[in-house]
């Protein structure tokens, strides 16, 4: 009797057989002395199948992934090229500049200066109701924004009619803090005239970037998970 638990001296090849009524499989285990075991049953077909859909969804998702860092190259180069044009006209502020604190309202009236709520990196997003770009940046800020914590490192401003952003609270979900430039003071001081607008301070107020478009999640995910 040939010793099959010996890998050297087994070669096992698979043969998938169609024929006329139907399918079947066999694996035919050789063994160098010419005796052989043929096992046979719908059963292989169906593995075999089954590990060329696997490897075939393994291929095509990573064919996926590479597209879609592809796509985000291409995005952040040209939102890249949209800020440096913006921030070259504003002349307000810059990267490394002081982001100057301001007086503004929740949206229940409370006044309450910027500096107050700015304890680490924060990202302060510019948000226009009408902006359907904007609506997606807050869904995402809120589905990363998980907790108080995380939620402290969005402050959402906007310049739009107090009945706009209650409904668009309420409509939305949003629990990350909205804040009220109810004259639309603080966006003139920094000469904001775009949206999607954001930028981002450290504790200091420090400025780290300046960003005129949508964030993408990874990088959403990054500012709430930073030390």
């Amino acid at each position: 009797m040939p010793d099959w638990s010996t890998a050297r001296s087994l070669a096992i090849h698979l043969r998938l057989q169609v024929i006329t009524r139907g399918f079947s499989a066999s694996i035919d285990i050789s063994e160098e002395h010419g005796m052989s075991r043929r096992l046979r049953g719908p059963a292989f077909y169906a593995a075999a199948v089954g590990v060329v859909v696997v490897v075939a969804y393994g291929v095509g998702k990573l064919a996926a992934t590479y597209s879609n860092r592809k796509d985000n190259r291409h995005y952040l180069n040209a939102r890249s090229l949209s800020t440096d044009g913006i921030v070259a006209q504003m002349n307000s502020i810059k990267v490394g500049g002081i982001l100057p604190d301001h007086l503004l309202k929740t949206l229940e009236g409370q006044s309450i200066e910027l500096s107050e709520l700015i304890q680490a990196r924060t990202l302060l997003f510019f948000f226009d109701p009408g902006c359907p770009s904007c609506h997606d940046q807050i869904e995402m800020m809120e589905e990363i924004a998980s907790t108080a914590e995380k939620r402290n490192r969005f402050l959402i401003i906007s310049r739009a009619d107090l009945r706009q952003l209650l409904q668009a609270r309420n409509e939305m979900g949003i629990k990350c803090r909205i804040l009220w430039d109810s004259a639309g003071v603080f966006h003139d001081e920094l000469n904001i005239r775009s949206s999607p607008f954001s930028v981002i301070v450290d504790k200091a107020r420090v400025i780290a970037s300046i960003v005129a478009g949508r964030f993408l999640n990874e990088e959403l995910i990054g500012i709430a998970n930073l030390d």
